[in-house]
């Protein structure tokens, strides 16, 4: 299933990525390029150097490696089509793994392996999910989890017709269409307006990555489309389904099950009959046998200096403060230190150096020292990632 056409699906998201992050807010030249047009273009053409090559085709052996310790060695190819038969080459004749990177929402994100035979397991049985797709429009990067499994796998395992659009919701509006899914993300769907004529016509409306409010979907549902959600994570892939507000469905390939010191945790059972034991990452409150509500994310312990600290408990305290409106805390990236770091967005009319004074001591005087944050950023909104997610910042 994973073939040249599918690592160019993903390194065409990559690049697309790589060139809005380098010119935000300007016109990408990858935009409107179809996949077989992007496969023979020349990287130069694109304004790309040889350093900027390099590192879109490691990113891409660093998703399919030949190993899960050894990624392939890749050199600078003239076009994207002569990268990805470096990168497939070395994936054909290893592990045949599959390696994503984590959000990182609850600390330094992480690279998370899994076998070719569990993400086929994963497709074939999504399949079953959209009888009747014959277009699948993908509005989110495809190399995250959520974003190859819908926006590139799936399309390949139906036998549809794959695009990739802007998530914006002037452009998904104009592509809506009987028999299509989109893969989207709740921001989306939320400020989604369906033009007269395409209202009632039954598109898909596909949401994962973050809650989907049950508002929202009935928004959509009001609308004459339909609506699915997916709640998974990266480390676990696609767990549970709903089409509408209400309990999820547990796919069938998982089962609830209890560990022996009594913690909820779910299993999996692969084609082979292997079971794999998975934690869960979310609280959930189980309606029945297969059908259950999350409620709330499960605390992630960070270590800082050697002690375990949990970064939602210190942004409550720190939230506590009259001036603090919303506030996030996480572990810093290595190469900006090794304790916390702070996003507070402030109330209106606190003055940013007077709060950060006071928040320091704050901190000072109610956590302990591997608690404190020692980096506070001030911002009018707390970052987000392209699913509406906590992202990371730079300080």
């Amino acid at each position: 299933m994973i073939d040249e056409r599918v690592m160019l699906a993903v390194l065409q998201s990559f690049t697309g990525s790589f060139l809005l992050r380098r010119s935000p807010g300007q016109v990408i030249p990858l935009a409107g390029i179809s996949l077989d047009d992007f496969a023979v273009n020349s990287w130069s053409a694109l304004g790309l150097s040889e350093e900027d090559v390099l590192e879109l085709t490691r990113k891409l052996a660093g998703m399919f490696p030949p190993s899960a310790s050894q990624d392939s060695n890749v050199e600078c190819a003239g076009t994207p089509l002569e990268s990805v038969k470096q990168v497939l080459q070395g994936w054909k004749n290893g592990e045949r793994l599959v390696v994503y990177e984590s959000s990182g929402s609850s600390g330094k994100p992480k690279r998370l392996c899994q076998s070719f035979e569990s993400v086929q397991q994963e497709v074939d049985t999504l399949a079953a999910l959209f009888p009747g797709i014959q277009t699948v429009i993908a509005a989110t990067p495809q190399y995250h989890c959520y974003g190859f499994i819908f926006g590139v796998l799936l399309p390949k395992r139906l036998g549809a017709v794959r695009l990739s659009l802007p998530p914006l919701p002037t452009v998904i509006s104009g592509a809506l269409a009987p028999d299509t899914l989109v893969v989207g993300y709740p921001d989306l769907w939320a400020r989604l307006q369906p033009q007269p004529e395409t209202s009632g016509c039954g598109t898909v409306c596909l949401s994962a990555g973050s809650p989907w409010s049950e508002s929202d979907m009935q928004r959509i549902l009001g609308f004459g489309l339909n609506a699915l959600e997916i709640y998974g994570s990266s480390e676990n892939g696609a767990v549970g389904y709903r089409r509408g507000p209400g309990e999820f469905t547990l796919i069938d390939y998982w089962s609830r099950v209890v560990s022996k010191d009594g913690k909820e945790a779910l299993e999996r059972r692969l084609p082979s009959g292997e079971l794999l034991y998975c934690p869960v990452q979310d609280s959930l409150h189980w309606t029945g046998e297969r059908t259950f509500r999350p409620l709330k994310r499960l605390d992630s312990a960070v270590q800082v200096s050697g002690m375990n600290v949990y970064p939602a408990r210190v942004a409550a305290f720190i939230a506590e403060h009259p001036l603090v409106r919303e506030c996030r805390v996480r572990l810093m990236r290595p190469q900006e230190g090794r304790r916390l770091k702070a996003f507070i967005v402030a109330e209106a009319g606190a003055e940013n150096r007077v709060l950060i004074r006071e928040l320091k001591l704050l901190c000072k005087n109610g956590l302990s020292t591997p608690e404190r944050p020692v980096s506070f950023t001030i911002g009018a909104r707390l970052p987000v990632n392209e699913f509406g997610k906590d992202a990371d910042w730079e300080i």
